[in-house]
């Protein structure tokens, strides 16, 4: 699935879009996990209740891990820094396909907002090389 967002951006490699994270005993033990990377800018003149929403998105358990990865190799971030241009969240988990669901209203939001141009995210299954669509 690709979901186009502002200025022509779109969110590419979600087939369905992503729910929330299983127990950790459930995670680590998982064989379908995908890595979900995303890295986009948003405006600088994002309203306040949109911020409050996209601090909310990045709080909620599906996005919010941290540490060494259970199966995708290398380190789970959850970021939002201010940048020249605005803000820039970034975040890289692991996802089950049972999550993908919850997913579909947070990576919507955010393409529709985004003022990043071309891709602002890819889904890459565990033992893939290169993100799914690629």
């Amino acid at each position: 699935m690709t979901l186009p967002g502002h200025g022509g951006s779109q969110l590419r490699g979600t087939e369905e879009a992503l729910h929330t994270r299983l127990p950790p005993p459930y995670a680590s033990g998982m064989a379908d996990l995908h890595e979900l990377l995303l890295t986009l800018d948003l405006p600088d003149g994002l309203p306040s209740q949109d911020l409050t929403l996209l601090r909310r998105h990045l709080d909620e358990e599906l996005l919010s891990s941290r540490g060494p990865a259970a199966r995708i190799g290398g380190t789970l971030i959850v970021d939002l820094r201010r940048s020249p241009h605005g803000w820039a969240p970034t975040a890289r988990q692991e996802v089950h396909p049972d999550e993908f669901p919850e997913l579909q209203d947070p990576l919507t939001w955010l393409a529709g907002r985004t003022t990043t141009t071309g891709a602002i995210g890819h889904r890459r299954f565990y033992e893939n090389d290169v993100p799914h669509g690629s």
